[in-house]
């Protein structure tokens, strides 16, 4: 973490960041010859958005989260001056009704959640993922990050082991 002067040299981080990542993106584009640019989160709707311009390919920027302050709303504003993408995705109407009126771009809407076919109760081979021990199995799927919150998993896990001695709790992704 950065702390007095050393903060000054963060923004000018940031850009050679941009700077690197925009040319790493043009880079698959032509080897790779990619049709569209799908990127999510601010950082790489902007350099996805530079790139795909410049090679003529559409955009498409993924919005998936409802709560933004006033300073990302601002900075959306102002850099939606200037690119835009050719579809905002959102996966909710909440993500929707928060970003629709900063991103004038086509919105579609796809939801988050589990195919069922794959991930049904029915589905799979168990035994890939249930503890030889274990008489029930359920767990967290997702990344491991605090946003997505996976501690929220340990409280039900302990009172679940407590009444299910035979029960076992996974996380992974």
């Amino acid at each position: 973490r950065q702390h007095g002067l050393g903060l000054l040299s963060v923004p000018w981080r940031y850009v050679a960041c941009g700077f690197r990542s925009r040319a790493e993106i043009a880079r698959v584009v032509r080897g790779e010859h990619i049709d569209i640019v799908v990127a999510s989160l601010p950082f790489s709707w902007i350099t996805g958005t530079l790139v795909a311009r410049s090679a003529g390919i559409p955009i498409v920027w993924r919005a998936g989260g409802a709560r933004i302050n006033w300073l990302q709303k601002s900075s959306l504003l102002g850099v939606t001056r200037f690119m835009r993408p050719d579809v905002l995705l959102c996966n909710g109407e909440a993500v929707r009704r928060t970003f629709q009126p900063l991103v004038p771009a086509p919105v579609a809407i796809v939801p988050n959640g589990v195919d069922t076919s794959v991930f049904g109760e029915r589905a799979g081979n168990p035994s890939r993922f249930r503890p030889r021990e274990a008489r029930y199995a359920g767990g967290h799927a997702g990344r491991m990050a605090p946003s997505k919150r996976p501690a929220d998993m340990i409280e039900p896990a302990l009172r679940l082991s407590v009444l299910f001695p035979g029960a076992r709790v996974l996380m992974g992704w």
